[in-house]
């Protein structure tokens, strides 16, 4: 049983965050013999730890085992039976490999979605933009779906989620994923598949079949009645909050992210968001966005409104602080694993000091 887990096809979706990755992560997971669970890092939090190695101890075993739930998404949301993952880790050969432990912690997701059986594995995070030489590295065989959303769209998106961030840093760092990603098709093409939020939420059925094909799976039409598993699911949450019954930190936050970023999973797929910012954007805020952005735009099929300004330079300050944000994510995640927990606890540590002097 745990051989043919272990083999599964894997895919990851990669992009810039605030692109319609959540919503097309929901929709695939609605595929009935495709896994793709909610967002987490443990791939990559794992990655320098256990990567390299090919000879598992029972010790090695138990230590990866532990270290997967320091993952807070993990431990939160994904509703693991632990009992039952750990024996199946456990039972693993001293031969197995960091993928094969990983693609045992994929089929232990528990979906809101009916399954058969099992045929594909996904995982979607923007951060893994950052790091497919390493996700080739131990997935050779992975695809990768290219998820592209109007800079100026996903830019308004994502200051909308994160106030404190400027829209040129979220234009740089649409720009920067995208060029990674572009760098990694050109090395490995007929692993990657682009496709824009926009065809995705004006033409869903097309779409979707077009990726399923892609992937080497079938297409259900339940993909496209995804909402009414997502209500079943998160609704409950929403409505204890709301009669202040939330019994567990992990079931507060579940209903605090959902409202604050995935709210509209509970609607059937809509265009709505794809012009707004035509209407909140100023045209100052446009010129900012694009001259960061022009050059890949026409790529995705996305025209420039002001060509005429974006011969114009980003800010040296916006590039520097762009340039340590991307430097800082990939030493975090690089370092050495015990220098990572001891960084989170001390960060915890005085997250808690700061809360208790407001």
């Amino acid at each position: 049983m745990n051989y043919n887990k272990t083999y599964t096809p894997i895919f990851f979706i990669v992009g810039k965050g605030r692109s319609g990755s959540t919503l097309l992560q929901t929709l695939l997971d609605a595929n009935p013999t495709i896994i793709i669970p909610i967002e987490s890092r443990f791939f990559i939090h794992l990655y320098e730890k256990y990567h390299h190695r090919n000879n598992w101890s029972k010790n090695d075993l138990n230590s990866f085992y532990r270290d997967l739930f320091l993952e807070e998404k993990i431990d939160l949301f994904w509703q693991i039976d632990r009992e039952h993952l750990k024996e199946e880790i456990l039972n693993e050969p001293a031969s197995t490999s960091f993928s094969s432990l990983c693609k045992l912690v994929y089929h232990h997701y528990q979906s809101v979605f009916p399954k058969e059986q099992i045929k594909l594995l996904g995982d979607k995070n923007p951060v893994n933009s950052l790091f497919i030489p390493e996700i080739k590295k131990v997935f050779p065989e992975a695809k990768f779906i290219h998820l592209v959303r109007d800079p100026r769209a996903a830019c308004l998106s994502h200051i909308k989620a994160f106030p404190k961030k400027t829209l040129a840093f979220a234009a740089l760092k649409w720009k920067e994923h995208n060029q990674l990603i572009e760098k990694a098709k050109a090395k490995h093409p007929s692993a990657f598949y682009t496709v824009t939020y926009e065809k995705l939420v004006n033409s869903p059925k097309e779409t979707l079949f077009e990726l399923t094909h892609f992937l080497g799976v079938n297409f259900y039409n339940s993909m496209l009645n995804h909402q009414e598993f997502i209500k079943k699911e998160v609704l409950s949450f929403m409505e204890e909050e709301e009669e202040e019954e939330i019994k567990t930190n992990a079931q507060a936050l579940k209903a605090a992210l959902f409202k604050k970023f995935h709210k509209n999973l509970v609607r059937p797929i809509n265009n709505s968001a794809t012009q707004t910012w035509k209407n909140e954007l100023n045209p100052e805020e446009v010129i900012q966005i694009e001259r960061i952005c022009a050059k890949l735009m026409p790529l995705y099929g996305y025209n420039v409104s002001k060509p005429e300004h974006i011969q114009k330079g980003t800010s040296t300050l916006e590039m520097t602080k762009h340039f340590l944000w991307k430097q800082k994510i990939r030493l975090y995640y690089l370092m050495p694993f015990s220098w990572r927990i001891w960084y989170e606890k001390l960060t915890h540590k005085q997250q808690e000091l700061n809360s208790k002097h407001q």
